[in-house]
């Protein structure tokens, strides 16, 4: 196994087209029920198996979010920061906060033109998730970053992430998606 990664909880290894995560069991637990329970919903690295204090996923191999971005359409970053909220919105109606989608970088993974989110060990149950409304405040950044790319109006997109933080709905949602 070659090591990838190592972090302050824990270390991330490459094994063939796998990763194997190991760290203290609580963490390992709490990102093996993420992963389970996303997977059904088509986020994250498929999970293979898993023990106390490790487990196996998909190895994902792409491109960081804003590697892809700078290289990428204006067409394609449209989508692909729409693909990204609509996870987002999933993990927001399944009452979920992964916590940094405020800062996403090394969260999000780019294969194929699709986004790949990873890393779900801070995931925790809330009544309010703040997937969307966080993602949005990366995306404004984004569009200082990519101004060619990524043309958003920001007090539009303020009100309406203010309209979907006040009452997540699917129509607040939308007028979200619309304005990129």
């Amino acid at each position: 196994m070659e090591l990838l990664a190592k972090g302050k909880r824990g270390k991330v290894y490459l094994e063939g087209n796998y990763v194997v995560k190991r760290a203290d069991e609580t963490r390992i637990k709490n990102e093996v029920f993420w992963l389970k329970k996303l997977n059904n919903k088509g986020i994250g690295p498929k999970l293979i198996s898993f023990g106390e204090d490790w487990f196996k996923a998909e190895y994902v191999e792409g491109k960081l979010i804003e590697d892809y971005l700078s290289e990428c359409s204006k067409e394609n970053a449209a989508k692909l920061l729409k693909d990204c909220l609509k996870q987002c919105r999933s993990m927001d109606r399944l009452k979920v906060n992964k916590k940094e989608m405020h800062h996403p970088v090394k969260h999000v993974i780019v294969v194929n033109d699709k986004p790949v989110f990873i890393d779900f060990e801070r995931c925790k149950f809330t009544e309010k998730p703040k997937n969307v409304t966080q993602f949005c405040q990366y995306v404004l950044r984004l569009a200082g970053m990519f101004p060619e790319k990524i043309k958003v109006d920001k007090e539009e997109i303020k009100e309406a992430v203010m309209a979907y933080k006040r009452e997540q709905s699917e129509k607040n949602f939308k007028r979200i998606l619309m304005l990129l």
